[in-house]
C-alpha cells in the first residue's frame, strides 16, 4: 500500500497538462522563405505575466527577415505542472525578399 501511494504521488507531481491555442493572423500570400520564432516563460501558481513575450517573438521574426513578413500564424501553448505553468509562444511567417 505504501508503494502504491508513493507511485500515485510521483505520477501526480511528474504529470502535466497542455492547452494549445492557434490563431491565424494573416493569409499567406505568394511564395517566400518560412521563418519561425519561439519564446517562453514560466509562472508559479499562474501568477504573473510576461508582457515582453510577444515583442521578443516579433523581434526574432524581424531579425530573421530583412524583407516583408507576411502570413503570420501564432500558437500559444500553456503547460501546467502541479505548481508551475509554462507559456510558449510560437510564430511562423513567410519572408519575402526585397526586390
Amino acid at each position: 500500500m505504501k508503494k502504491l501511494r508513493i507511485l500515485l504521488l510521483s505520477a501526480l507531481f511528474l504529470s502535466g497538462c497542455t492547452i494549445g491555442g492557434y490563431m491565424d493572423m494573416d493569409e499567406i500570400i505568394g511564395k517566400g522563405k518560412t521563418i519561425r520564432a519561439v519564446d517562453a516563460y514560466s509562472t508559479f501558481l499562474g501568477f504573473g505575466y510576461d508582457e515582453g513575450l510577444v515583442h521578443r517573438v516579433r523581434n526574432q521574426l524581424s531579425q530573421k527577415c530583412k524583407g516583408k513578413i507576411t502570413g503570420v500564424t501564432t500558437m500559444l501553448d500553456v503547460t501546467w505542472y502541479v505548481l508551475v505553468s509554462t507559456y510558449t509562444l510560437t510564430a511562423e511567417a513567410t519572408c519575402k525578399s526585397k526586390g
